[in-house]
C-alpha cells in the first residue's frame, strides 16, 4: 500500500501492490542510499532529482522497509521546497511524522541529511528557494 504525503508524493516498499489508480507513478528507488551515513551530495542529487519530476509527475518513493531511506528524501524534499522557516529535522518532525507516524529515520541518515544546508552553501546551489 502507497502512503500519500501529498497528492504527488507517496512511499511504499518495494513489496506493496499499487491500486489501479497509481499506476503510471514513477517509481524512484532510494535503497542505493545507505541507512546510515551517506555523503550530503548523494542525497542533494537525489532530492533535486525527484524535485524535478514532481513538476510533471507523481512519484513514489520505495526503500526496503519504506520508513527510513523513502522518508529521508521525502524530508529532504519538503525541506528545499519551503520557505526556509523549519531544519531539516523539524521538518520531518513537524511535517513527515504527523503524516506518516511509521517514519523512523536512523539518527546517522538524519545527521547526514543535516549536513545538506552547508553542502549546498559550498557548491552555491542558485537554484535553492532559501538557505
Amino acid at each position: 500500500m502507497v502512503i500519500w504525503l501529498t497528492s504527488k508524493i507517496g512511499i511504499k516498499t518495494p513489496s506493496d501492490e499499487l491500486k489501479p489508480e497509481e499506476y503510471g507513478s514513477i517509481i524512484v528507488d532510494c535503497r542505493e542510499l545507505v541507512d546510515g551515513k551517506n555523503h550530503p551530495g548523494k542525497l542533494l542529487a537525489k532530492t533535486i532529482g525527484v524535485d524535478n519530476l514532481l513538476s510533471t509527475e507523481r512519484v513514489i518513493l520505495q526503500c526496503q522497509a519504506g520508513v527510513s531511506r523513502s522518508v529521508a528524501i521525502a524530508t529532504l524534499l519538503f525541506w528545499y521546497d519551503g520557505d526556509g522557516k523549519l531544519s531539516i529535522e523539524q521538518t520531518y518532525l513537524k511535517v513527515i511524522k504527523p503524516r506518516y507516524p511509521q517514519a523512523q529515520i536512523s539518527e546517522e541518515l538524519l545527521r547526514s541529511m543535516n549536513q545538506v544546508p552547508k553542502f549546498i552553501t559550498a557548491i552555491g546551489d542558485e537554484n535553492r528557494k532559501h538557505s
